[in-house]
């Protein structure tokens, strides 16, 4: 492991020395050997003098894949350092859901003007996107799927895959459609590969589909792809009509999301609305929500100080029941720590069949 880290180091002063150099070349023979987690590392490292160079050592498409791997913070470096035509050129290149997620988690760009450069059907889909409601399967989903129709031979659909599947967010489901373009099956790529090519679609397609509506809240498409272990599901309108499809990728950024959502309303310190928009709380905003509850927590110490006190003369005749105010309190706190560990676990299972009972805990 050292010595793979030694290496990679080693790597990474020889890509910092040829964006130096203006050599291009070295550049791009030691840049693109690395993985694209790496080569955003690298974006990371990069004084802002040698980012504003990216656009002159690579080619939009190759920053494409490794804008999609960057926190918001980096992107909005590479949007900042970088001329507005190659952005627009790299958001071509990139899944309509990433572009948009981005635009939307973004408050330092001018979406417009990005929007507005970028290739008209690749800026319809972004917008698209962009005008369902916040956490819903429309705002989640991925435009960059594969769909067929159901009277195609296999072969046809083989040759479909062959011109179009790189464009595709994932192949392992082909989603089957008839002439009003609404979801009659599914074709898994096993059964594509395993049967014969001058079969149709519709004698092999599986009809039992799971799909989720195009408003349905996020954290529910994400329980319901848990719940049937699936890869991707698909989007539908109100008319049955495909729309999109939202992958296994996304829903883990999604249950990362609603499970610290649910963390914080628990702690009660859930953030207001300004925050919300905003990636990160101030020291002072979650302050500011805590402090009810740090006065109401006073208030109950001084009603619990008030009871003691009450029994003054009773402590003072009887020494000895002083010990045990200690070792209530202890309990007190033992209990309320086993309390919340059963109610994080209760969180995050989400499911009745494995909840503890209260009458258990």
């Amino acid at each position: 492991m050292k010595l793979i880290k030694s290496n990679k180091q080693k790597t990474y002063e020889l890509i910092f020395q040829a964006a130096k150099k203006n050599d291009r070349e070295k550049f791009r023979e030691l840049f693109l050997r690395l993985h694209d987690r790496d080569q955003h590392e690298v974006f990371h490292l990069l004084y802002p003098d040698k980012k504003r160079k990216i656009s002159e050592f690579l080619s939009p498409e190759e920053f494409a894949e490794i804008f999609e791997w960057m926190e918001t913070e980096d992107q909005e470096d590479a949007v900042q350092y970088l001329p507005d035509a190659y952005m627009a050129q790299v958001f071509n290149f990139m899944a309509a859901d990433d572009v948009a997620h981005f635009l939307t988690e973004s408050d330092q760009t001018d979406n417009q003007t990005l929007l507005d450069m970028m290739d008209d059907e690749e800026s319809e889909r972004v917008q698209e996107l962009l005008s369902y409601a916040p956490e819903t399967a429309g705002s989640i989903m991925t435009k960059e799927f594969i769909a067929i129709h159901y009277k195609q031979t296999l072969s046809e659909v083989v040759e479909q895959l062959r011109q179009i599947g790189r464009e595709a967010e994932t192949i392992y489901y082909l989603y089957v459609v008839d002439e009003k373009e609404r979801l009659v099956g599914v074709l898994s790529l096993r059964d594509l590969l395993l049967s014969p090519e001058t079969e149709t679609v519709e004698n092999i397609m599986f009809t039992q589909v799971v799909s989720v509506k195009i408003d349905e809240d996020q954290e529910q498409v994400a329980r319901t792809i848990q719940d049937y272990d699936l890869l991707a599901i698909p989007v539908l309108s109100h008319e049955g009509t495909m729309k999109g499809i939202v992958t296994v990728d996304d829903v883990m950024d999604v249950l990362e999301e609603e499970v610290t959502e649910d963390f914080n309303e628990f702690a009660a310190i859930k953030r207001s609305d300004d925050d919300s928009r905003s990636r990160k709380s101030t020291a002072f905003s979650t302050a500011k929500s805590r402090t009810p509850w740090i006065v109401i927590l006073l208030f109950l110490g001084m009603i619990t100080g008030g009871l003691i006190g009450a029994f003054e003369e009773t402590l003072e005749s009887v020494v000895l029941l002083a010990a045990f105010i200690p070792m209530i309190m202890d309990t007190a706190g033992n209990v309320g720590t086993q309390s919340l560990a059963v109610a994080v676990r209760n969180l995050n299972i989400d499911d009745d069949r494995d909840k503890t009972s209260i009458y258990q805990t």
